[in-house]
């Protein structure tokens, strides 16, 4: 099943889960799973938690999957206290080794210390 994901925000509130809910709505649409990116969120309050489970729950009652990824500590240990890791999986972002990200973007890496030292003359 496709995954759409879809970015929280900075903010969770019931004024800024509209705009989420809008988004959602269009992805069910097309019978999509849903990612909610929370990886720049910072703040949230009771309202739009309230939001979050239910648009979470409509995901699940549409025989979609319902995902979280990328929340803080403290966003997360906020998501186990009211619940919602019960209901939708939680994710946690990897960041990349630098060598890795290096390979990826095609960046020249810097020789190791090691490397730097004079060779000696034997």
């Amino acid at each position: 099943m496709y995954e759409q994901t879809l970015n929280i925000g900075t903010e969770l509130n019931r004024q800024t889960s509209k705009q989420l809910r809008k988004a959602l709505q269009s992805t069910l649409q097309h019978g999509r799973s849903v990612c909610f990116d929370a990886s720049r969120l910072r703040q949230a309050d009771a309202g739009g938690l309230s939001e979050l489970f239910s648009m979470v729950a409509e995901v699940l009652e549409r025989g979609g999957e319902a995902f979280i990824s990328g929340a803080s500590a403290s966003m997360h240990a906020l998501f186990e206290l009211v619940q919602l890791d019960q209901v939708a999986e939680m994710r946690t972002h990897q960041v990349p080794s630098v060598a890795a990200h290096a390979a990826v973007h095609q960046l020249p890496m810097r020789p190791a210390f090691a490397d730097l030292r004079p060779q000696m003359a034997s």
